[in-house]
């Protein structure tokens, strides 16, 4: 490592121990840990960040974009980036606005906005906060 890469790393150190920059807390773990307490094991997780939120929260996890779930491959091929809903997961967690297609995707899913509804908000950057979904028990089961 040079030596100027060095007092770069120093002098950010430095900086942020002083208080000018703080560690932004990461949406993915709060969620993992919301759910850790607030679900139960059986319940399953949409999301396409799947790391942190899916180990912390031990939930079977359904990922949209098939790195754990090679279910999701044929749907990719047909640039069907909500079709995890159909799976009627317990919960699904994503940023409230992106103009990223997977995320417009699962907005856009018709029974979306009918069957699931927001239980938790987690900071991420202002306008993109993540937004954790549950979805709605079944009318018999109300």
């Amino acid at each position: 490592m040079s030596l100027s890469a060095v007092l770069a790393a120093a002098t950010l150190v430095t900086f942020w121990q002083a208080g000018g920059m703080k560690p932004a807390s990461d949406p993915r773990q709060n969620a993992g840990r919301w759910l850790a307490q607030n679900a139960t094991p059986d319940q399953t997780l949409v999301a396409y960040e799947v790391g942190s939120a899916a180990y912390l929260s031990g939930l079977t996890t359904i990922d949209v974009l098939g790195l754990t779930d090679p279910r999701a491959i044929p749907h990719l091929e047909e640039e069907d980036f909500g079709w995890a809903i159909g799976l009627e997961p317990d919960y699904v967690l994503v940023p409230e606005q992106s103009g990223w297609p997977v995320i417009e995707d699962i907005y856009a899913e018709p029974d979306f906005p009918e069957e699931y509804g927001v239980v938790a908000r987690f900071a991420f950057r202002e306008g993109q906060d993540y937004l954790l979904y549950r979805r709605a028990p079944a009318s018999d089961e109300r």
